[in-house]
């Protein structure tokens, strides 16, 4: 039964009829609609309990209907009080199998969620309209603020309210005119992407829970008050509503006010949209959630009778909030990794992996400030691409992801299928990389092919081919690490393949390579990154010392693991060469290593770049948390001059590295410019168990200037030649020797 003692608390009984009809008898015309009611209609019916039927949609946002529909189902999947995203994506799958890419789709995917309302948008925002009516000013607040006297009474009509989306926004329109503090929301947190698969590096990074954000308070004149609402209302009016009439400061006249109703999110997608259930109210002082719903002092049709005699009657009585239903939902907190889809491959699941990944990575990746943002092209393309895939060929599914990965610019873009057990990779028994326009060969297992050898073409695929169909299967932040990972993928091999090779001076030839392990063919890549740590007294520089920082040398000797060892020995040469052109590897993997290794090497104290890690505290509410750290100068620092040298393979952890002695103002960098993408690796798992990768965080340098995309630029750029790599010689440590003996 609808809880009216309220106004009988208020206006009394006393004169033998019911307050209602005291105030809404009568068959003059409503004021607010020119309507006469219906004798019996001047207390409305009961209205539906069901949030759906009682909300208002926003605004239509203008934007490509694929791009908006991933838009919608990000903040359903990441944001609603169930947080099941599989559950989320499986309807999203229901309804693209039954309409495709189309908003007829978000009928049955709205149906399937029982925090999701499909609503129609709003086209205008509402216009703001004042007036005075001698007992009080009636407002209709929208798109520009009020000026209205101070202390003067104000009838704030909610019905209508468009174009709001946020406390802010009411701020702007509403300052000066109401005094209110918020409820606080009870929001799901996201400290960055948590990686949805256990092995992700750096998976501990990231975090989500449940949390409070706190919007900020309007200030204004404590006047009486009495607010109109309809039967449905946007999530900002309900919000406002009830937020006052719980408070004691306004009187509410329409129509009892969902509280989940306020606590709705909107989206928009064409002509409609999505509203999600994305947090719940609490109040500060108890912390007790805000009840189901909260009743209006009068619902009627006539509301501006009503408020007039209300606002006689003086403040509104207090609300016993613990006698009013509380039984809605609650959040519901899911492990990532512990809610996984099958590995099905279809048409509709495909799709949904393009959405999703869409959705994801305009959420959480960090760097659109930095770079182009071309995930809305590139997921049009993409799902027209879908339309002509082999779907029993999941490898093309594969790089059907990697073309849409590419538009990112990160060179943490990968693309990896966890839906089966991938065969062990092969590769070509060559170590390869470009120096201009060729394709030049660096290492060989096959004395038929040699260092400095350009490759003219691959399997009967011309070079210039190979790489602007692999270029486009890779996501990168530097043109170098671009044509390293594309040459990467052009290595691989599955059987016997032709290369075509040529010197110049003779003839091009054709030679039958047999594909080789991982491990073997990156131990002929190892000349890109290096030798053996140690003076180098081969190349007439006994005084200066050689450090190879890079994982792979590590591995492939031990006599480049014990850095601190070298490090001892250093410290009586003349100068150190420090080679980081690869991925750091062994103890320099640790931090706390890592520290004692920057502290011994740079002989000064030193800073570590910023971290700042997206934190969104529910679908609206975006900031960033920053982290850095400060090293002492070590005690046994080698204190001797430093040369780095980096390379286009200086990726991530190295160029964290490279950052911290770079912006010490310690070394002298030499070589070719880094990766240009640095930050811990998360990434999204699709239908179909592909996972997307992506960088979580945002680096910058420690005097907090860019990073992505500009990466560790040289002092002195130097590449290697095809008579260098004939000849065994490394330029660019022949460079840096050079810079010890100026």
């Amino acid at each position: 039964m609808q809880p009216y003692w309220i106004i009988v608390v208020a206006l009394g009984l006393a004169c033998g009829r019911s307050s209602f009809q005291e105030i809404d008898a009568g068959s003059d015309a409503d004021p607010d609609t020119g309507l006469a009611p219906a004798e019996d209609a001047a207390v409305p019916e009961v209205p539906a309990e069901d949030p759906c039927v009682r909300v208002l949609g926003g605004p239509i946002v203008d934007a490509p209907l694929s791009a908006a529909i991933a838009r919608a189902h990000a903040t359903a999947r990441y944001f609603r009080l169930d947080g099941r995203a599989t559950l989320a994506d499986e309807a999203l799958i229901d309804g693209l199998t039954r309409f495709g890419v189309e908003e007829r789709a978000l009928t049955p995917y709205a149906a399937a969620l029982s925090d999701v309302c499909l609503v129609e948008s709003r086209a205008e925002t509402t216009r703001t309209e004042v007036r005075d009516e001698g007992w009080a000013f009636v407002l209709r607040p929208g798109d520009e603020a009020a000026a209205i006297p101070d202390g003067v009474p104000v009838v704030l009509d909610l019905r209508s309210l468009s174009g709001a989306e946020t406390w802010a926004d009411l701020r702007a329109s509403l300052g000066g005119l109401v005094d209110v503090a918020p409820f606080r929301h009870s929001v799901r947190r996201f400290s960055g992407h948590v990686a949805e698969f256990n092995d992700a590096p750096g998976r501990d990074v990231y975090s989500t829970d449940g949390g409070f954000y706190d919007p900020e308070p309007i200030e204004g004149d404590a006047r009486p008050l009495v607010v109109i609402t309809g039967e449905a209302l946007t999530p900002l009016a309900a919000e406002l509503a009830l937020t006052l009439r719980l408070q004691g400061k306004a009187w509410l006249v329409g129509e009892d006010v969902l509280t989940s109703v306020a606590e709705m999110h909107w989206e928009s997608v064409a002509t409609q949209g999505v509203m999600v259930h994305s947090h719940q109210l609490i109040d500060r002082n108890t912390l007790e959630r805000i009840p189901d719903r909260i009743p209006a002092d009068v619902r009627t049709r006539q509301p501006l009778r009503a408020a007039e005699r209300l606002l006689e009657s003086g403040a509104p009585p207090p609300i016993v909030t613990v006698t009013l239903p509380n039984t809605r939902a609650s959040f519901e907190h899911i492990e990532p990794t512990l809610d996984v889809h099958t590995a099905d491959v279809s048409r509709e699941r495909l799709q949904a992996g393009l959405l999703i990944a869409h959705g994801a990575l305009k959420r959480f990746f960090p760097y659109f400030d930095v770079v182009p943002d071309n995930l809305d092209d590139a997921l049009t393309r993409s799902l027209s691409e879908l339309e002509e895939l082999d779907l029993g060929d999941r490898e093309a599914s594969a790089r059907l992801f990697r073309r849409f990965l590419s538009a990112l610019d990160d060179g943490h873009g990968f693309v990896f299928d966890r839906g089966v057990e991938a065969p062990e990779a092969k590769f070509l028994p060559i170590g390869m990389r470009f120096v201009g326009d060729q394709l030049l060969v660096v290492g060989s297992d096959d004395e038929r092919i040699v260092p400095g050898d350009e490759v003219l073409s691959i399997g009967g695929e011309r070079t210039a081919d190979l790489y602007a169909r692999f270029s486009q299967e890779v996501s990168a932040a530097s043109h170098g690490y671009r044509r390293d990972l594309a040459v990467r993928r052009m290595a691989r091999a599955s059987g016997p393949t032709e290369v075509e090779v040529h010197v110049p001076g003779d003839e091009a030839r054709r030679v039958v390579l047999e594909p080789t392990s991982q491990e073997a063919w990156l131990a002929v890549s190892l000349p890109l990154n290096g030798r053996v740590s140690g003076p180098l007294e081969d190349l007439g520089a006994s005084d200066i010392y050689y450090l190879n920082l890079d994982g792979s040398w590590m591995d492939a000797d031990e006599r480049n693991r014990d850095v601190h060892g070298h490090l001892d020995r250093a410290r009586d040469a003349a100068g150190l060469v420090v080679d980081m052109r690869g991925y750091p590897g062994g103890l320099l993997r640790n931090f706390n290593t890592l520290q004692r290794a920057i502290g011994r090497i740079t002989a000064r104290e030193t800073q570590s770049a910023f971290f700042d890690t997206p934190r969104w505290r529910g679908p609206s509410e975006l900031d960033f948390e920053t982290s850095t750290q400060t090293w002492p100068r070590a005690s046994n620092a080698v204190g001797i001059p430093v040369v780095w040298l980096v390379g286009p393979g200086t990726v991530s952890a190295a160029e964290n590295l490279s950052q911290i002695v770079v912006g010490a103002d310690a070394v002298t960098v030499i070589g070719e410019l880094s990766a240009a993408t640095n930050g811990n690796i998360t990434g999204v798992e699709v239908p179909g168990r592909f996972v997307v990768t992506f960088t979580g965080m945002r680096v910058r340098n420690p005097d907090g200037s860019q990073f992505h995309g500009i990466g560790i630029v040289p002092d002195r750029v130097v590449k290697p030649t095809a008579e260098s790599l004939r000849d065994g010689r490394d330029l660019v440590l022949d460079e840096a020797i050079s810079f010890f003996t100026e």
